[in-house]
């Protein structure tokens, strides 16, 4: 399986948008979220989301981690992310 080199890109334009949506459905703000269990899908990717979510890096550190460590899974991957965020 290879990713097109357009996904973060895709990501970064509708990420925030589809954010802010879920965010007004479940009548929260940003301020709320406490943990950001992002997928791992490639070191861009992750790169993007916290640029275009304007958060810090290291709120992503668990998924950078199971980047390094796994790589990307596909799907599983985000299963990782949770699992290790649970154990923290």
């Amino acid at each position: 399986m290879s990713l097109s080199t357009y996904v973060p890109d895709v990501i970064a334009e509708n990420i925030t948008p589809m954010l802010n949506t879920s965010m007004q459905y479940m009548q929260i703000q940003k301020e709320d979220i406490t943990y950001w269990a992002i997928h791992p899908g490639g070191k861009k990717i992750l790169l993007e989301v916290a640029n275009a979510l304007q958060i810090d890096e290291s709120d992503l550190q668990t998924s950078f981690e199971i980047l390094k460590q796994y790589g990307n899974m596909s799907s599983v991957s985000i299963l990782y992310v949770l699992h290790e965020m649970l154990h923290k």
